[in-house]
């Protein structure tokens, strides 16, 4: 028996749907336009270029329908680029998720942990749990990231969470009521504030969480 990982399948599913676009008939144009939206998303971030603003795939629930794998929408501003990225393996309680160029993000409930493949990656964290979140708390976070030399520099921030009402969320043709929270934290290096919005029964529908200076914030949409 043959296993095909995420990335695999959804390579299988592109290629499946290009061969169906090649009909005469009006659904083909259809699945020709699903094609382009999903090859565009599939690829990669942090182009030479920077944008003023994100670029945005054009995503719609028939083109996210066509995916044999469930799949979250990553933003990074900084860049102006998006990507789709689909879980490949979980240890524990973290699963990492990546896109088919291989940047990857390994998260906690929703909460990046660790990424690769971004340049000035986030190697390891320690990050507060969606509990946490949820009824607001005061927390040190760390973040370990690599100098110039290849070795680990370790980053502490004192952070307090704060609860800020309903907000009502739209993600890709679909409405969700979520509550804000906001993350502030502190430390000697700097200072930042990462965004979430959690559904009732806990689900994390989006974040905006900072990744390192260079990378600056990423925007993490659930598209299930």
């Amino acid at each position: 028996m043959t296993v095909f990982s995420p990335l695999r399948m959804l390579a299988l599913a592109i290629m499946a749907m290009t061969l169906a676009s090649c009909g005469s008939d009006k659904s083909s144009t259809d699945v020709t336009g699903s094609v382009k939206v999903i090859a565009t998303a599939m690829t990669g971030f942090m182009r030479k270029d920077q944008p003023t603003q994100v670029q945005d795939l054009g995503l719609t629930r028939a083109a996210l329908a066509t995916l044999p794998v469930p799949a979250k929408r990553i933003t990074l501003e900084k860049y102006g680029q998006q990507a789709l990225v689909v879980q490949i393996g979980t240890n524990k309680d973290v699963e990492t998720w990546s896109s088919v160029d291989k940047i990857t993000l390994s998260m906690r409930n929703g909460v990046v942990v660790a990424t690769r493949g971004l340049i000035d990656d986030l190697m390891t964290a320690s990050v507060p749990s969606l509990s946490m979140l949820s009824h607001g708390s005061s927390h040190t976070r760390t973040h370990s990231l690599l100098n110039g030399e290849d070795k680990p520099r370790v980053l502490r921030f004192d952070c307090q969470v704060a609860r800020h009402g309903r907000v009502n969320l739209t993600i890709v043709e679909r409405s969700y009521t979520t509550q804000h929270v906001t993350e502030t934290c502190t430390g000697a290096e700097g200072s930042f504030t990462n965004e979430y919005w959690l559904e009732a029964g806990g689900k994390l529908r989006r974040s905006r969480q900072t990744i390192s200076d260079f990378v600056g914030p990423m925007t993490i949409d659930s598209l299930d």
